[in-house]
């Protein structure tokens, strides 16, 4: 595993320590682009991002721009490159350049599978919260804010989990979904309704369910069982003010994900059978159907013109924030 920090701050222990401030001058290379840093004007993180990726070039990019642009600067950033073939590191570095406000840390994660970058990244935290992003999502401005605000607001919430709109709907289809999806939340509440994309946790509780870990979980859908694990330790949380816009390429995920059947028996499994329902019931299926997480790597179609894509799902961001 390969780790290049581009600003590097202390380690605290409790939520009440990132506030204080820094005195630290840092400075540090990432291939020949050199930055450097005063750590005092920047506020201490209290929730670390952590986006893995694979040859997300044309994707990657829109994402972390969405990032730059966050109001709420009290985060920091870990990337996990999964043997990317492509240029997608380098063309992240040069979009990191302008968050020079954050802490950021370049990762390199050999073992193929998003859960192996995915743990990797997770193993580095040293925030009271964290959150898992996907290189093909954007982010709103309040995004990190919400994320921070809904778990102060919520002091028994476990996860807060925003809802995913896709780029390829409208205004009104994204009310709909914001709506249902909270509906869903009331009625289902021990259940996953976001994708990892669009999670964050309380790191206490995330570590305490064992995070994520191929030796428990080396499947697809494995945003799903980390919920149930974290789930035991608190309430999800869901609101319709916090959303992210995701990529077309989740149209179609037959491939890598479950079926009807096993998508029904979810919906109406009790929350005290949900081990047994993971790790016993749908464990075995997805094995004799090999629905390994590696396979995540290689499901997506690709769409002719991503960025275009992503900057439709962004203009109609604002104004969703009247859904209440």
């Amino acid at each position: 595993m390969m780790d290049a920090d581009l600003r590097r701050r202390p380690s605290h222990d409790s939520e009440a320590a990132h506030h204080s401030a820094g005195a630290r001058h840092t400075s540090a290379v990432i291939g020949a682009a050199a930055h450097t840093v005063t750590d005092w004007l920047a506020p201490q993180p209290l929730i670390t991002l952590v986006l893995p990726f694979y040859n997300e070039a044309g994707y990657i990019e829109r994402t972390l721009e969405s990032l730059v642009r966050q109001n709420d600067r009290r985060f920091s950033l870990i990337l996990v490159d999964n043997a990317s073939t492509d240029d997608s590191q380098a063309r992240a570095a040069t979009v990191c350049a302008a968050l020079s406000d954050v802490q950021i840390r370049f990762l390199f994660e050999s073992k193929l599978g998003k859960i192996h970058a995915l743990a990797t990244g997770l193993a580095r935290i040293e925030t009271p919260y964290l959150a898992t992003l996907d290189a093909d999502t954007l982010y709103p401005p309040d995004y990190v804010g919400n994320c921070i605000r809904l778990f102060r607001e919520n002091p028994d919430a476990t996860a807060v989990m925003a809802i995913g709109l896709s780029c390829a709907l409208g205004s009104a289809a994204r009310r709909r979904v914001l709506r249902t999806t909270k509906l869903r939340s009331r009625l289902l509440p021990a259940k996953c309704h976001s994708g990892a994309y669009a999670q964050s946790f309380r790191t206490k509780a995330f570590q305490a369910a064992g995070g994520y870990d191929p030796a428990i979980w080396n499947f697809v859908l494995e945003d799903h069982e980390i919920v149930h694990r974290v789930g035991r330790f608190g309430r999800l949380v869901y609101d319709t003010g916090h959303f992210c816009i995701t990529s077309d390429r989740r149209e179609d995920r037959t491939d890598v994900s479950w079926s009807l059947a096993e998508r029904l028996l979810y919906a109406a499994m009790p929350a005290s059978m949900l081990s047994w329902y993971f790790h016993s019931f749908l464990l075995g299926r997805f094995a004799r159907r090999r629905l390994f997480n590696v396979n995540l790597r290689t499901f997506a179609r690709r769409p002719g013109a991503p960025v275009q894509g992503a900057l439709a799902g962004e203009r109609h961001s604002e104004k969703l924030n009247s859904v209440s």
